[in-house]
């Protein structure tokens, strides 16, 4: 479901486009949390990069959810 919302493609807007493989990212590193607001596609580089910096990446993907779906519900 959540690709689908996401229309099928990595939300970073600083993706390099290194593949095409998509995941579904859990923002606050809690695999158990599979609340929709906690959710993101990303593509497999992005999830990879986004095991540095966590603290960072878990308020970058949180902005990028709540800007992309604040007015709708998911």
């Amino acid at each position: 479901f959540i690709k689908e919302r996401d229309s099928y493609r990595c939300l970073n807007p600083d993706c390099r486009n290194n593949t095409k493989r998509l995941v579904v990212h859990h923002i606050n590193y809690i695999k158990k949390d599979c609340d929709f607001t906690n959710l993101i596609t990303l593509c497999a580089s992005c999830n990879s990069r986004a095991n540095v910096d966590r603290e960072w990446h878990e308020l970058w993907y949180k902005t990028i959810i709540n800007r992309r779906y604040q007015a709708k519900h998911v």
